[in-house]
């Protein structure tokens, strides 16, 4: 009688087990799709608990592993991504988890994690319908990196040898003629150096121009009334701090517009092309 006991004893606790398992994933789900990651954490971690060796294991090690990357916590999502990869059946089975994986980290803003898992599957994977769709999210990383170049190799691998007029337009938008025209900061600064303003005029910025050279004619003249009343340490202190202070400043700001200008080129440039991709990406020849 107490071995039948025990015996319903331990089928009624691996019952418990298995359902509070079963809620934990379903409510680790709900909760990631909800928004709150840090819940559903805690939930993945509870199915993992009571079902270590159950076939979903690995979907939940993904699961968790996207949670944690959203709260930030990297390192341990990168741990829970190699368990899920660990948990794959065979190679086939983990490029296609590389391949969310990559994707989960292109949605986080990590490119250089995305890029190199998204290489290693459209490098080594047999498939080719996976190799296109790893040339696809690609092309994606190198749009938001700004690499013009690779991101138009990497669609033009992912569309058919003859592109759809959708697709033909992505590739048309990506061509050289049609991208940002930068302002060299080092022009800039130089420009700056030679006459204070002519950088900044250089880059498009006239108000900004017009205030670095009356700045600097300011401070000049504290440094040219001093030499003429012959007062060479009073030009020399002025020299040395307030017109050295406004010219260093103004040689810095001029390669600063540059950069911004050329980053606001960038942004819009994307957001051109990324107006356009989804439609094309999803057209069929």
């Amino acid at each position: 009688m107490a071995s039948r006991c025990s015996a319903l004893l331990l089928v009624l606790l691996l019952a418990v087990g298995a359902h509070a398992a079963d809620l934990a994933l379903t409510l680790g789900d709900g909760l990631l799709a909800a928004g709150n990651a840090r819940e559903a954490v805690t939930e993945y971690k509870r199915f993992l608990c009571f079902n270590s060796d159950a076939p979903q294991v690995g979907d939940v090690y993904y699961h968790l592993g996207v949670a944690l990357q959203v709260l930030h916590q990297e390192t341990e999502a990168d741990q829970a991504f190699e368990h899920a990869l660990a948990e794959a059946a065979d190679e086939h089975a983990r490029n296609v988890r590389r391949l969310e994986i990559s994707i989960q980290a292109l949605a986080a803003g990590r490119y250089s994690a995305a890029e190199f898992s998204l290489l290693r599957v459209s490098t080594f994977t047999d498939d080719p319908a996976l190799q296109r769709r790893a040339q696809l999210f690609l092309g994606v990383c190198y749009l938001y990196t700004f690499r013009w170049d690779e991101a138009a190799q990497a669609l033009r691998a992912y569309f058919p040898a003859t592109p759809t007029p959708a697709q033909a337009r992505v590739l048309d938008l990506l061509a050289p003629a049609h991208r940002p025209r930068y302002k060299s900061p080092h022009t800039a600064r130089l420009l700056s150096s030679i006459l204070p303003g002519a950088g900044q005029a250089y880059v498009g910025a006239p108000w900004p121009a017009v205030d670095a050279l009356g700045l600097n004619l300011l401070t000049g003249s504290t440094v040219l009334g001093p030499l003429l009343a012959r007062d060479p340490v009073s030009a020399t202190l002025n020299f040395l701090g307030l017109f050295r202070r406004y010219y260093d400043g103004n040689r810095y700001h001029a390669a600063q517009l540059a950069d911004d200008r050329n980053n606001l080129l960038d942004r819009r440039y994307l957001a051109q092309v990324l107006a356009i991709l989804p439609a094309a990406a999803e057209d069929k020849p």
